[in-house]
């Protein structure tokens, strides 16, 4: 069965989906932290038929993965889409052989200030040189707002919620 067609329900909004996809165009290898159930792992997939992405979840959730799968179907398939289970840590040693090849990383995991600290860590390095790093759910004063400011890095919002990396 195709699902491609099929919406995935999602916390993103509609605005921050654009800007992926616009990012996803200008990327080869691109990773997302977190993708739940996959809808901006497949918007970015199909802004680009040459883009090659590594989901990274832990999959907590009962059921999570097979659903995840089932929307990416085609992209895992292809061989376009990888699902690593894990978190930051686990998907960077995995992926020390990409490291200066990555164009894009969406943080969109663990929303604790710690958690978010750890993934800017952990895939900073691993940025191409003009690479793009950016998360979602940035509110200001909440928790993945902290984990960005104690990370140090220069940012702005392109879009309402979205913090992406100034290089």
């Amino acid at each position: 069965m195709d699902t491609d067609a099929y919406p995935i329900p999602t916390w993103t909004e509609p605005e921050t989906l654009d800007w992926l996809s616009r990012a996803a165009t200008r990327a080869t290898h691109a990773v997302e932290l977190g993708t739940y159930f996959g809808a901006s792992a497949r918007a970015m997939l199909r802004a680009n038929d040459k883009l090659h992405l590594w989901c990274v979840d832990k999959f907590d959730v009962f059921g999570s993965k097979q659903i995840t799968e089932m929307f990416l179907e085609r992209y895992i398939d292809m061989g376009r889409c990888e699902l690593i289970v894990g978190d930051s840590t686990v998907a960077a040693n995995m992926l020390q052989h990409m490291k200066g090849k990555i164009d894009l990383v969406f943080v969109d995991d663990g929303h604790e200030d710690w958690q978010v600290l750890a993934d800017i860590r952990n895939f900073v390095p691993l940025l191409a040189p003009k690479g793009t790093l950016c998360g979602h759910d940035y509110d200001g004063d909440n928790d993945v707002a902290r984990g960005v400011h104690q990370s140090g890095i220069k940012f702005d919002q392109p879009v309402p919620r979205l913090w992406r990396m100034l290089l």
